[in-house]
């Protein structure tokens, strides 16, 4: 087992950073990072990787789920941080602040994505938020019908910020109950004409006050050239695809074939989800689910591992009490460059949610930490998993997760 935080070894043939999923993830100056729920990229080639992470503070966790009053206010923060290489200990904050005190609409913030948008004559920076109502705050800001949960976005002239609130991106289903987690990407591989930019996708699930039977489902919509708004006639949409009761996507392509993971509902829980892994020819599908590559056991497409699913919302199959692999909820999906030794890595990422309490640690039986955390929600431990790949498949797959304390990747 690794007993410190992650390690950076430098090579001949590259840089190798160590991965731990059982210490807490370090700041350059020292503290333990509060960064949760968004996602990394990479903008440029050899250049660093940019986090955007929602923060929580020091509210205490009880060790279960999302009781009480933690990670529930308006106070919630998005940092923005940097790092050459992953590697703990090598995140800087270049730049934090509170939405709901900084010029963004009162509420209560989650969920904090950011993409590049190049056009011809501009490259802005543009973060995506789900905004939702919180214990301390009504979200007025989201539309009629939404059950005040809907996706805010800004831009900057900067990758790290201050990013100026734009509006709701007004999306399909919006005005039909309202949207929870989500992911955006841009796919920069494809073959826009010149000088507009790349398209971008925004993958979401309908949140529990959509109309049955589409509560907790997944969904994906291509963005304008904006990026802030869609189609008036929203005729860039998937519709509803994939397993019920889930949430917390992840989209990305390798090579011609896109994938979409998700996994089952979480609200700050300490079991963790699964990750079902679907794959379509084109962003806008049609999408196949292959397999739940998150769980201890084998389970149909329309369960999952973690939560029981609502029996009405899985057409009659009885799902078995599968546990998460990973005990985590999924973050996002790191593209991680290797260079000409390894090629195009994927990282999955999620947040061990009550991970800071000992107690759940020890009962789910993984390693506690170095130190006591204390339950400190801000503090909880995220799990990263390097994927491995079926070539044999059509279309290739990833394999199975299983935990593990550490491993290595490959960088540039």
């Amino acid at each position: 087992m690794a007993t410190a935080a992650l390690l950076v070894a430098s090579s001949l043939a590259g840089l190798t950073t160590q991965i731990s999923n059982i210490d807490p993830r370090y700041a350059t100056d020292g503290t333990i990072m509060d960064a949760h729920d968004g996602n990394t990229i990479q903008y440029e080639s050899e250049g660093d990787f940019h986090y955007y992470g929602m923060g929580y503070g020091l509210c205490q966790e009880d060790g279960v789920q999302a009781r009480g009053l933690c990670g529930q206010w308006s106070n919630n923060t998005v940092g923005v941080w940097t790092s050459p290489s992953l590697a703990s200990g090598s995140w800087k904050l270049e730049h934090s602040f509170t939405p709901a005190s900084s010029g963004w609409p009162n509420c209560t913030y989650f969920r904090s994505h950011a993409v590049r948008r190049k056009a011809a004559d501009t490259t802005e920076y543009v973060l995506f938020l789900n905004g939702q109502s919180g214990k301390d705050n009504k979200c007025t800001a989201c539309p009629d019908g939404s059950k005040a949960k809907c996706i805010l976005a800004g831009t900057s002239a900067s990758p790290t910020g201050p990013f100026q609130f734009k509006g709701v991106v007004p999306l399909r289903y919006t005005n039909e109950g309202g949207i929870g987690d989500f992911d955006v990407w841009v796919d920069e591989a494809d073959s826009s004409p010149s000088g507009q930019p790349a398209p971008a996708y925004v993958m979401y699930k309908r949140s529990g006050a959509a109309p049955t039977p589409y509560q907790h489902r997944m969904t994906l919509e291509r963005l304008d050239d904006s990026y802030l708004s869609v189609a008036a006639d929203h005729s860039a949409s998937a519709g509803i695809f994939g397993a019920p009761f889930v949430e917390a996507p992840a989209l990305f392509r390798r090579g011609d074939v896109y994938y979409a993971l998700f996994g089952e509902c979480c609200a700050f829980c300490a079991h963790g989800t699964g990750i079902g892994v679907y794959t379509a020819a084109a962003p806008l599908g049609p999408w196949t689910f292959h397999e739940n590559i998150g769980c201890n056991q084998t389970v149909s497409p329309q369960c999952g591992c973690g939560m029981s699913v609502p029996p009405a919302l899985t057409n009659g199959t009885q799902c078995p009490r599968a546990q998460a692999v990973t005990y985590a909820q999924q973050n996002s999906v790191i593209r991680v460059p290797g260079g000409a030794r390894v090629g195009d890595q994927f990282v999955w990422t999620g947040d061990r949610w009550q991970s800071a309490c000992r107690s759940t640690c020890l009962a789910q039986g993984v390693p506690p930490g170095p130190i006591d955390l204390g339950c400190v929600k801000g503090w909880d431990y995220q799990y990263w998993s390097l994927l491995s790949w079926d070539e044999s498949t059509t279309p290739p797959l990833p394999r199975q997760v299983h935990w593990q304390d550490n491993f290595s990747l490959s960088i540039g």
